[in-house]
């Protein structure tokens, strides 16, 4: 899991994004709080090149929430829910 999130920062610092993204995925999928908290954002704002999608964020942002990330339910708070 940690490996995951070290690799996405990795490939972040030297411009991967495609490999970032992965490797942020994979993490999420093992519950990583932090890579959770990254893809909401990512969806949210259309960063690196990630079309936006607000019902992807908002469900990233309640997983990184459910695993105690505390950014990620203030971000939550300010994130009007799709209807």
């Amino acid at each position: 899991l940690h490996a995951g999130r070290e690799i996405g920062r990795r490939a972040q610092i030297f411009g991967d994004r495609g490999r970032e993204f992965e490797q942020y995925k994979l993490a999420a999928i093992g519950d990583h709080p932090e890579a959770c908290y990254l893809l909401g954002y990512y969806y949210e704002n259309g960063y690196r090149g990630i079309a936006k999608d607000q019902s992807k964020a908002i469900a990233f942002y309640r997983r990184a929430a459910e695993l105690g990330h505390v950014a990620a339910d203030n971000r939550l708070r300010n994130l009007p829910e799709k209807e």
